[in-house]
């Protein structure tokens, strides 16, 4: 904490860390909601996407497939991936688990021109297909985030896929997996799960945040629908990365510098309700899912 000019401590915000979105997945994700076919609704408990109804990617769902338009995209007529196919990317969208998810959209990016790129939706199959322009000057990489609903929030989640870029001529199979956690760019130090944020009170007596320890354990299936597992996680610089957006209840320890056994402090969510051994908390989207939470010594 730094103190201002009359001595008194001021919490300090920590800085979000960029996140990386091409100016093309944007269109798409914004003509993907016009559309209704790229979104995944969750009302009180996680679900997966519905079935599309759609067999080509909806109108305004930015660029044009490439200057001479010849990029289309379809999920209906997708079967399974199988071979490379030349001036075609096709692959599939899934959980981790292996679970195909309907109505996503996903974007052939080129590479060499602004604005020029080649969207499509996925099926019920959880597959799509984009034909490329029949030129081979043209290079591509896939991009994709799925849009869900879950407490009250909206998240936009980017995909991990294979961004090895490739040539209209070539063709290339890139499946997606909707990933809850793991490192998406190291260059940038970006991770697939939320990133929390930690407080110390102002009345507290000056903890050093490195000894902090966060254990985060859900009370309901992750933003997937998956069952999450109890997480300890140690604070630094005031922050913990990567963790799978889910509810949970929350505590937190000090750990003595000297070793032994960990101190159990008060927790609550930012600036929200009275300290406690534990607290409930969740994420919101602030670019990006972020929870918050204060802590101070019991």
């Amino acid at each position: 904490m730094t103190p201002d000019d009359s001595g008194r401590p001021v919490r300090e915000t920590p800085r979000r860390r960029p996140r990386r979105r091409p100016a093309a997945l944007a269109s798409l994700l914004a003509g993907c909601l016009l559309a209704g076919a790229c979104s995944a609704v969750i009302a009180g408990a996680p679900q997966l996407p519905g079935p599309d109804t759609s067999t080509s990617a909806p109108a305004g769902l930015g660029g044009s497939g490439g200057p001479d338009g010849g990029g289309t995209g379809t999920g209906a007529g997708a079967a399974d991936p199988g071979t490379v196919e030349p001036y075609v990317v096709k692959g599939r969208v899934t959980t981790e688990a292996g679970k195909p998810l309907a109505g996503v959209g996903v974007l052939a990016d080129n590479t060499l021109a602004y604005d020029s790129n080649a969207p499509a939706v996925t099926g019920a199959d959880g597959t799509y297909r984009i034909e490329l322009p029949r030129t081979d000057v043209y290079v591509w990489r896939m991009w994709g985030q799925i849009e869900v609903d879950y407490h009250g929030e909206h998240f936009s989640l980017d995909l991990a896929v294979d961004q090895t870029p490739f040539g209209s001529a070539e063709g290339a199979i890139r499946n997606f997996t909707w990933k809850l956690s793991g490192l998406k760019d190291a260059d940038l130090k970006t991770y697939y799960g939320g990133l929390v944020y930690v407080y110390e009170d102002l009345n507290s007596s000056g903890l050093d945040d490195k000894q902090w320890q966060i254990t985060f354990t859900p009370t309901e299936p992750l933003i997937d629908g998956s069952t999450g597992e109890t997480v300890t996680r140690q604070v630094n610089s005031g922050e913990i990365d990567d963790v799978p957006v889910g509810v949970y209840t929350v505590t937190a320890s000090y750990l003595p510098e000297g070793g032994g056994a960990p101190v159990p402090l008060l927790i609550r969510p930012r600036d929200d309700g009275d300290y406690a051994p534990s607290a409930t908390a969740s994420f919101v989207d602030d670019s990006g899912p972020l929870m918050q939470l204060e802590i101070a010594a019991s």
